[in-house]
């Protein structure tokens, strides 16, 4: 609102309410809702998706699981077997029909819907009117209407954790690409049924207040600060004539695809590290093998961000705590990794070999933390997968060909999401050692079964913790990722998190580095101290970044960003 309009309404005597998801105003409404998103629009490598595929067995009994297909899988995650698809096939002549009923009593037990609470504070039934007042702007999940807008300031800006849990989850938000002629996606229609199940409370709880459903007021304003235009409605899909107006200002086309990008924080957005890395999400949201953007190099990319960091309460502008939590689950994978490749970088001969250790472990390293992210995130869909599985080996006890790749597959997907790291990994290395060391199935589903009722209300990713998401993609997009700030908790932070490895090579390696006017360490993440640095000097080292990474090419391409842009090429 401002400090002065805040005073002049505290002045008159108006009641303001402040919260966030780790302190709601209280007392809360609870609302049952029941998940309903739309398997197509999810991730294809969600634990979601693959419950589609175990529960899809046709309703017959001579269809079993016969093998794993064999994909080409990203730099990002070619270790995540769960990325492999079931195929099902007729074997009719191997089946005998008198298992039937067995079979079909097996179909009972699969499930894919949840049921959760969305909670609400209780004054919004208190009242005959709620106006949601906000503005509209890009966003890289709500295609459809642009950020804020009715809907999302209801069930997400004053929702519980567990409806930010689900809309904010690894199978939506890691989906598929933006796409602009997309106007609707799983994140648009979970809020969507989420405010359908909100408006059919507010008019039918007792008591209640309400008598009609709560307004939406949206202006969209670009760089001039003016307002070229409102909305005020019901229903938050209407909108979209102001997400048109912000589309338009912002498209631009890319004549040439770049090696290096060079992004300012918007100004409302450089409170912490990935807050203010927003633009940089866009570009990477909208380059696609349809929309290529970024230079096909063997070598590595580069991005360079300027951003303040200013919020002190954001952990000192690192972040707020999803965030932060996500990120010190980072920290901790890449220093293991790191006392597994030091003694290699120091018989390193080469730069050329040195390099490609460090990527693959930085493969490594990033694989493994989005195992984590999707397992903390999709926890309830894990537990409902691997029951599934527990179950069709069950079916399967007298077909021991495909028993044994149905127990292959259990045991990589166990083996792939158990760590430390986390209470839910834990649960699934606990999983693990009861399916190896007891070989019971039943105590394995006795074990889940247990699981879900203690987790049925975790809290995923966090608050803000989806931010993490987006140093993901950035970290696939760019392979040297520097961050320009004068925030000494931040640079402190990421030398923390991103350890220079350069005292790992031997002297001679260590003498070329310092000629080209690079460092090496295993994520690529360098802060650079805008205490020390000018803007022209921070542009000149990701140059050298550039220049050493892309020796091949005949120019290095730059694109300055300064707000998020929708790119085309």
């Amino acid at each position: 609102m401002g400090e002065e309009r805040y005073q002049k309404l505290i002045d008159l005597g108006v009641a303001i309410r402040q919260q966030t998801t780790i302190s709601p105003v209280k007392p809360q409404v609870e609302i049952k809702v029941q998940d309903q998103l739309k398997l197509d629009e999810v991730s294809d490598y969600s634990f979601a998706s693959l419950n589609r595929n175990t529960t899809q067995l046709q309703q017959q009994l001579h269809q079993t699981i016969a093998h794993l297909n064999t994909v080409n899988l990203s730099d990002l995650d070619e270790n995540l077997l769960i990325k492999n698809q079931f195929e099902f096939t007729n074997q009719a002549n191997e089946l005998n029909k008198e298992s039937q009923p067995i079979t079909t009593d097996l179909f009972d037990n699969l499930s894919l819907s949840q049921e959760y609470y969305l909670s609400l504070p209780e004054e919004l039934w208190q009242h005959h009117l709620t106006i949601v007042a906000g503005d509209t702007e890009l966003h890289p999940y709500e295609r459809r209407s642009g950020s804020g807008g009715l809907n999302k300031m209801l069930v997400v800006g004053l929702a519980n954790i567990q409806a930010i849990r689900r809309s904010h989850s690894t199978k939506v938000l890691l989906s598929a690409p933006i796409n602009l002629n997309t106007a609707e996606n799983a994140f648009v229609h979970t809020l969507d049924h989420l405010v359908e199940c909100f408006n059919q409370s507010l008019l039918t709880h007792t008591p209640s207040l309400a008598r009609t459903y709560p307004l939406g007021f949206s202006i969209v304003s670009l760089q001039n600060q003016h307002i070229n235009g409102f909305w005020f409605g019901q229903k938050d899909k209407n909108r979209q004539a102001l997400t048109a107006i912000a589309k338009e200002s912002n498209t631009v086309h890319l004549p040439e695809k770049i090696h290096l990008l060079v992004a300012d924080t918007d100004e409302k957005k450089g409170t912490d590290i990935l807050a203010g890395a927003r633009a940089l999400q866009y570009f990477c949201e909208w380059d696609s093998e349809e929309n290529c953007l970024l230079a096909d190099t063997p070598r590595q990319r580069v991005a360079l961000l300027f951003n303040p960091c200013r919020e002190q309460q954001n952990h000192g502008g690192i972040g707020n705590q999803g965030t932060k939590k996500q990120l010190d689950i980072l920290q901790k994978i890449v220093c293991n990794k790191i006392n597994l490749l030091d003694k290699q970088l120091q018989i390193c001969k080469d730069l050329d070999d040195a390099i490609g250790i460090i990527k693959s472990y930085r493969r490594q390293v990033l694989t493994a933390w989005h195992h984590h992210l999707q397992l903390i995130s999709e926890f309830d869909d894990f537990l409902v997968m691997v029951k599934n599985l527990v179950l069709i080996i069950q079916e399967l006890s007298s077909l021991s060909k495909h028993q044994i790749n149905t127990r292959e597959f259990l045991q990589a997907t166990l083996a792939n999401y158990a760590s430390d790291y986390s209470e839910e990994g834990k649960c699934v290395q606990e999983l693990l050692d009861i399916y190896l060391n007891q070989q019971n199935l039943m105590a394995v589903i006795a074990k889940i079964d247990q699981f879900q009722e203690y987790y049925q209300f975790s809290e995923g990713l966090g608050e803000g913790g989806q931010r993490a998401l987006r140093c993901l993609k950035l970290l696939h997009k760019f392979e040297t990722f520097l961050l320009a700030t004068d925030n000494q908790t931040v640079l402190n932070y990421l030398a923390k998190l991103d350890p220079n490895l350069d005292n790992y090579l031997p002297s001679a390696l260590r003498k070329k580095l310092s000629e080209h006017k690079i460092h090496l360490n295993l994520l690529g993440i360098w802060g650079i101290d805008l205490k020390v640095y000018s803007p022209q000097q921070c542009l000149e080292l990701a140059i050298s970044y550039g220049q050493y990474y892309n020796h091949q090419s005949q120019d290095l391409r730059i694109a300055f960003l300064q707000e998020p842009l929708i790119v085309y090429h």
